[in-house]
């Protein structure tokens, strides 16, 4: 039996190029309802009953409604505007329809817009882009909602499930508890707004297209996808440095998204920096985190005493493991464009990276040896710490920055005592050079992707590894993560200081050979 399919639908790219090929093109029939079936006339029909509605309704029976109303040929205008487009109508009334404003000074809003587009732009969006911004600009703190806009509309990287409700976007952006609903207050025609801890979802697809163009949207754009990057890294990185401040150890004192956010931000920070266009905001902010006794050093210095000093320390050391790889990723990043903007934070992450400084209330030394080899086989390899006779002691700071470090005896050992501090038994721990040891096993014995990715970001290169790239030949050939592999290995190839480029540039030539 003969049958026809209806599809309904905006005529987006990927749609419209399945249905172009010679497969479909002959059983076909496009129809555009902005262009047929007196679309004018229907928006018209469809305004003039909802007006009539919200006359009629025993919400705004107060208001001395004027008759008529709307006045004549407001209507016609309005169905105009649209341009065939329900969504412009539809969004009129739901702004219109209001039941904490008055109809007749929302329709105003609308008909006298107070926002200077230019009238002469040929973009078929103008009227719909117009009250889109007489919509964002009813609230006049507009930076923050542009921050929750970008917060909206960057959820699907948050990977959080409670992303886009009101209380997970005040913790990212560092807001009061009610902000969110304050500031969408007079938006639900465009966005569908609940409780706190209900999601917020933009109504329609034409919204986050006005967003995401600069041309339209002008001062709230959200950004292209380094911008959102951006915006993430920089949100984040204020996150992990403003709660362990207000927790401090105590996670009671938190509601429960907060400390999602918090570890969410920990895990994923050096990512969004690296793929951000690096901007003063999020500079600025990775000073801020990476400084000497910062609340972020503090925080980290606190998981790594946990590993040295607790019966159960494997989830601190993975705490730990998660900030070294994201600093990391964001050191990749930063070589891979040298610039003066930021050589002080390239010197200070590849710094952290190198150890710790840690008082014991002891002397230890005959001991540190075993426990810093388990520390740094559990952070390249993530696996549960051995047990270990427990120290005791802190970690006073992280870095390993001091004048005694820099000396050439120095730069192979485990250990050594700082012979600038004040104090008994405080010793450079070179967790760098632990870790070298455990990548080198690492890339000799074939271990599954992921983790070999993950060495290549928490160790530098230097010739120790150097030397064992050409083991990794066949798994960069012919392994099922190949081209991740081998992009992994050029960026760490790449971010090797210039002392390094004979071993390096032979294996980048190599690399590039099997990409191509």
């Amino acid at each position: 039996m003969p049958f026809r399919i209806l599809i309904c639908s905006r005529p987006e790219p990927a749609i419209r190029d399945a249905f172009n090929t010679d497969r479909f093109r002959a059983y076909l029939c496009r129809v555009a309802l902005d262009d047929s079936f007196s679309s004018l006339r229907d928006i018209g029909n469809f305004l003039w009953s909802e007006f009539e509605r919200i006359r009629t309704s025993p919400h705004y029976q107060h208001i001395p409604f004027p008759f008529p109303w709307p006045a004549p040929g407001v209507i016609y205008e309005l169905a105009q505007k649209a341009s065939g487009q329900f969504i412009y109508a539809k969004t009129v009334v739901k702004f219109v329809d209001n039941e904490y404003f008055n109809p007749c000074e929302q329709l105003e809003c609308i008909l006298h817009p107070k926002i200077d587009l230019d009238p002469e732009s040929n973009s078929p969006f103008h009227d719909l882009d117009m009250l889109y911004h007489q919509i964002l600009s009813s609230n006049p703190r507009h930076s923050k909602v542009r921050d929750v806009m970008r917060a909206l509309l960057s959820a699907a990287l948050l990977d959080m499930s409670s992303s886009r409700t009101p209380r997970t976007i005040e913790d990212l952006l560092l807001l009061q508890e009610g902000d969110v609903l304050s500031i969408l207050c007079g938006m639900h025609s465009i966005l569908r707004i609940g409780g706190p801890y209900d999601e917020i979802l933009i109504l329609h697809a034409s919204f986050g297209d006005f967003l995401r163009d600069l041309s339209r949207s002008g001062y709230f754009f959200v950004g292209n996808d380094e911008d959102i990057h951006g915006f993430l890294a920089y949100r984040y990185l204020r996150v992990i440095d403003h709660w362990p401040q207000v927790f401090g150890g105590n996670r009671e004192v938190l509601t429960q998204e907060q400390p999602d956010v918090f570890y969410h931000a920990w895990r994923k920070w050096g990512y969004h920096c690296s793929k951000s266009n690096l901007n003063d905001d999020v500079l600025d902010a990775l000073r801020a985190v990476v400084r000497q006794n910062s609340n972020s050093m503090k925080s980290l210095g606190s998981y790594i005493t946990a590993c040295l000093c607790d019966e159960n320390p494997w989830r601190m050391a993975r705490m730990t493991r998660t900030f070294l790889c994201q600093a990391g990723v964001t050191l990749q990043r930063l070589r891979a464009n040298p610039s003066n903007r930021y050589a002080d934070m390239m010197q200070r992450l590849s710094d952290c990276r190198r150890g710790f400084l840690f008082q014991a209330d002891q002397p230890v030394s005959k001991s540190l040896n075993n426990i810093i080899n388990c520390l740094s086989h559990s952070l390249i390899t993530d696996t549960t710490m051995t047990a270990l006779p427990q120290l005791s002691g802190k970690v006073i700071s992280i870095g390993n920055d001091c004048s005694c470090t820099q000396a050439e005896e120095a730069t192979s050992l485990l250990f050594l005592p700082c012979s600038e501090s004040t104090f008994r038994n405080v010793y450079h721990i070179q967790l760098s050079v632990a870790m070298v040891k455990w990548a080198g096993v690492v890339m000799c014995n074939s271990w599954h992707t992921p983790t070999l990715l993950e060495v290549l970001v928490l160790c530098d290169p230097c010739p120790e590894l150097l030397e064992l790239v050409p083991l990794l030949i066949t798994p960069l050939i012919t392994g099922i993560e190949s081209g991740l592999l081998q992009d992994t290995v050029l960026k760490w190839l790449q971010s090797s200081p210039s002392e390094y480029e004979s071993q390096t540039l032979p294996l980048i030539e190599q690399i590039h050979q099997y990409q191509s």
